[in-house]
């Protein structure tokens, strides 16, 4: 027969079950659809924010480029279409229906609510047009172990630890990549016309990469050149794996800025697992090959606990009947609407939240304690639904994921004092709670004497070289669960740890370029006339007033 296969999720030729199940097929036509309804300004997302933003969109279009050079490589054209995905399946299929061979649908399941209800119509159509049931192939690429076995484990595990616990037979009976598919069954001469990817601005109405901060692009104080497509996410995990040693500091100095760029230690490789361009299993099995060298074995098992970390926020989602829900997300008041604007834009005259806005609307990208920041301050600090915040990051960064997005927002919520809607409605009502702020909860009593403690810490070391113990306040081992005493800190706290040396905020504050560390963390603490005079800084008037006091 003829299999169809429509690339989504998993965007690569190398280790794609999909080309491997089309192989058992005679012909092979594989496609690809620009959901005109997830792209561009007018189609936004609950918060009023467009659903994608300029840089994913640019990365999504590199990577089909790339993945259209490597199916020609391999004897196959791939057919780029824009439109609404369930219109264009229908004409994708229509001229091969009166073929005679049997149609085959092949695709990776869909991850997000939107996406899950665009896939829900496209199989209606496949229906409607005649295509046998077992024909129709929903293939799972974005879990490590995958959406049937996270389904039977059943709900309830409430931590972490717990989930790891009991998935480490699973773990280490994971089988090995697939191997690469190499010469497919290409349809001879394709029946469909082939379109060139289309335009930005004009075809998917995404509009200049860096309106309106007027930054050129790629912005030159970007930490990493995040570019689409199988190849460049492949090279960037066996450079940073194999060459740079990076699994040897990971612990340490994951966490940290320091005095170089953050891009020497993590491994910004997001970005290629939540397009598909490289699948997290490939990941987690060159990490676990690492564990052979004893340098690196702490790293690697740091490393391979975040990719587990994320099946668990998979786990949560498939038994979370409340993720991604906004049917009561009420409208921003005016004056909320003024403070939720400057927390985006990166004017709230908290430093380290300003750069890290700022970071995120120049490049797309936004590291793991920003991300962080950003959350607690949106809800603990402004009182904002932290769904807002879900949404600008939905339409700014490339790696973003609905799933782990969505509980990692929640988690800051659940352990904030004051928490915001929690949006946890499930058949076991206790589960998310449980399982997102367990350890959050059991200190948040101690919270304002540590949390006091150790912001008084870091004002009374002042100019001390050593930043608070990060292994203390944020590494996994002290915090087993990953969602343990870190996210009960203060904001202050994790800005003076994690950029205890003040690069990071200089680099994206250039008003604050002439603050020596700490002072740059907060100038509104230093006299008005010696901010001035010293460093040519004047709060209210070339960098902003704190939008609320934190101390």
């Amino acid at each position: 027969g003829i299999a169809f296969v429509q690339f989504h999720g998993a965007m690569r030729c190398g280790e794609s079950r999909a080309l491997e199940l089309a192989n058992t097929a005679r012909w092979l036509v594989p496609f690809f659809v620009f959901d005109t309804e997830f792209f561009g300004q007018d189609n936004v997302a609950p918060g009023g924010l467009p659903r994608v933003g300029p840089f994913k969109a640019d990365f999504i279009k590199r990577s089909v480029v790339n993945l259209r050079r490597n199916l020609a490589a391999r004897a196959a054209n791939l057919v780029i279409r824009t439109g609404v995905p369930c219109e264009v399946l229908r004409e994708v299929f229509e001229p091969y229906l009166n073929h005679g061979a049997p149609l085959c649908y092949i695709t990776d399941r869909a991850v997000g609510k939107y996406a899950e209800a665009q896939q829900q119509k496209c199989l209606a159509v496949l229906r409607e047009m005649g295509v046998e049931e077992q024909n129709i192939h929903i293939l799972d690429t974005y879990s490590l172990l995958g959406e049937d076995y996270l389904r039977s484990l059943g709900p309830g595990i409430n931590s972490l630890s717990v989930f790891h616990d009991t998935v480490s037979q699973a773990l280490e009976a994971l089988e090995a990549p697939l191997r690469d598919p190499g010469r497919v069954n290409a349809w001879p001469k394709p029946q469909l016309e082939l379109e060139e990817p289309p335009l930005l601005g004009e075809d998917l109405g995404v509009q200049g990469l860096c309106v309106p901060m007027d930054f050129p692009y790629p912005d030159p104080r970007a930490v990493n050149g995040l570019k689409g497509g199988e190849d460049c996410g492949l090279e960037k995990l066996k450079d940073w794996l194999a060459y740079k040693g990076m699994l040897e500091v990971y612990v340490e100095f994951r966490d940290t800025f320091g005095s170089k760029s953050p891009a020497d230690y993590s491994s910004k490789l997001s970005s290629w697992i939540g397009t598909g361009c490289i699948s997290p299993r490939r990941v987690y099995s060159d990490a676990q090959n690492k564990l052979s060298n004893e340098t690196q074995t702490r790293g690697a098992q740091r490393f391979m606990r975040e990719l587990v970390r994320r099946d668990f926020h998979h786990y949560l989602a498939l038994h979370d009947d409340g993720a991604e829900d906004f049917s009561d997300l009420a409208p921003l008041s005016d004056d909320d609407a003024e403070r939720f604007d400057k927390w985006r834009t990166g004017m709230t005259g908290f430093p380290f939240l300003d750069a890290s806005m700022r970071e995120l609307r120049s490049t797309g990208y936004m590291s793991y304690w920003s991300r962080v920041v950003a959350a607690k301050y949106l809800v603990q600090h402004l009182k904002l639904d932290w769904r807002y915040g879900f949404c600008h990051f939905q339409s700014m960064l490339i790696d973003f994921d609905p799933i782990q997005s969505w509980y990692n927002f929640l988690a800051v919520s659940l352990a904030s004092s004051s928490p915001s809607p929690t949006v946890s409605r499930t058949s076991d009502a206790t589960l998310v709670s449980d399982s997102l702020a367990q350890s959050a909860e059991a200190t948040l009593d101690a919270e304002d004497a540590e949390g006091a403690e150790n912001a008084k810490g870091v004002e009374d070391a002042e100019g001390a070289e050593a930043p608070p113990d990060l292994d203390a306040l944020f590494d996994a081992q002290a915090a087993p669960d990953a969602e343990g005493p870190w996210i009960t800190q203060s904001c202050q706290t994790i800005a003076f740890a994690v950029d205890d040396g003040g690069y990071y905020v200089r680099k994206w504050c250039p008003e604050l370029g002439l603050l020596p560390a700490p002072e740059v963390h907060a100038p509104d603490a230093l006299d008005p006339e010696e901010l001035r005079m010293e460093y040519e800084v004047e709060i209210g008037v070339n960098y902003p007033a704190p939008l609320v006091e934190i101390n």
